[in-house]
């Protein structure tokens, strides 16, 4: 149980260092009756820290099996729920696993297990500071893999209108270019007064945000994007005059 707690502290101290604020230790998630308390005597595997607008949570795992695989078995169930439960009672808040910098290179770079931790935030700890440089890459890959979803969605309902009796002299066009971050929705066709062409959804991921250039889909993307957990800090619409979006909930840039 010492180790434990070395390493809960080393996890926290590495925090505050860096400028964070610690608000919960432990942190309970209650969802719809469920509730999820880690207890602090027996696992101290889970507190909350703010740093400005940002709002995270930390499960710690220290993997003291002989075997590391039955711990990770444990950590990734734990962070999955934890993951569920935060995205439907904070949204705003991201989780992270923590283990320490001996761990995750002696196990955590090996391929067949990064391959289970690839979509997970993982921070990884020595004994006075951690490594985050790996979180806003799965952030920014979490973001495009929600366009990518949302715009699939799309193009499968466009295709079965585009299928159906009615004829349409009009094509669309999807762009998922996840190197540059790119996510488009172009529409191309004919009417009686000729040649149409329209942007109806637009955004790039820029500086860890999502950067909405036009959105002419009637729900709205930027909807659905912060229905499914983002948040409105990581938000930039750039089709709204600059001098407007001050007086928003969204970034400015």
């Amino acid at each position: 149980m010492a180790r434990l707690d070395k390493i809960h502290e080393a996890v926290k101290n590495a925090l505050v260092k860096d400028g964070w604020t610690i608000t919960d230790d432990p942190y309970t998630i209650n969802f719809k009756g469920q509730i999820v308390l880690v207890d602090i005597a027996a696992e101290k595997n889970l507190f909350t820290a703010e740093k400005g607008d940002e709002k995270i949570a930390v499960e710690i795992k220290s993997f003291l099996s002989p075997s590391k695989m039955p711990d990770l078995y444990s950590a990734i169930g734990q962070y999955d729920v934890y993951r569920i439960y935060l995205s439907k009672t904070a949204p705003e808040r991201q989780l992270f696993l923590a283990v320490s910098e001996k761990i995750y290179q002696e196990f955590f770079t090996q391929e067949a297990i990064n391959i289970i931790i690839e979509s997970k935030n993982i921070l990884n700890f020595d004994r006075k500071s951690y490594t985050r440089g790996n979180c806003e890459m799965d952030k920014m890959k979490h973001y495009a893999d929600l366009l990518r979803e949302i715009l699939t969605e799309y193009k499968i309902i466009d295709a079965r209108a585009t299928n159906s009796d009615v004829k349409s002299e009009n094509d669309s066009v999807f762009v998922f270019d996840e190197a540059d971050g790119v996510f488009a929705w172009f529409g191309f066709g004919w009417t009686n007064q000729g040649r149409t062409r329209a942007i109806r959804f637009f955004a790039r991921l820029k500086d860890g945000k999502i950067h909405i250039e036009e959105d002419l889909t009637e729900e709205g993307i930027g909807t659905i994007l912060l229905e499914k957990g983002v948040p409105s800090k990581d938000l930039v619409f750039e089709f709204h005059p600059p001098e407007m979006r001050q007086y928003t909930e969204f970034a400015v840039s």
